[in-house]
């Protein structure tokens, strides 16, 4: 009998966890964004960085963090819903 209480509570908590982790799931889409991420090469003294946006609209240079940024090129790619997407390639310098 105790073996049947046991079993019965374990079976109660995993169908309530997982009714809870659905119930708790968010029902709004979002978009996703992608934060840019940088690399440094100690060979040159070099930071490269890319930029992902959809409307193609890169600044030639800026300056941030102390590194003064450089667009170096830029990249068109599609997502997985077909939609174009533009990636900024960057190149910085301390100063």
């Amino acid at each position: 009998m105790f073996k049947k209480l046991v079993v019965g509570a374990l079976a109660t908590g995993i169908a309530l966890t997982g009714g809870i982790g659905a119930a708790s799931a968010s029902t709004t889409t979002t978009e996703n964004t992608v934060s840019p991420k940088t690399e440094f090469s100690t060979l040159d003294s070099i930071f490269k960085r890319d930029e992902i946006r959809y409307d193609n609209r890169f600044a030639n240079y800026f300056y941030q963090n102390g590194v003064h940024w450089y667009l170096k090129g830029i990249e068109v790619k599609h997502d997985k819903e077909g939609k174009v997407y533009y990636v900024g390639h960057y190149e910085g310098r301390k100063g």
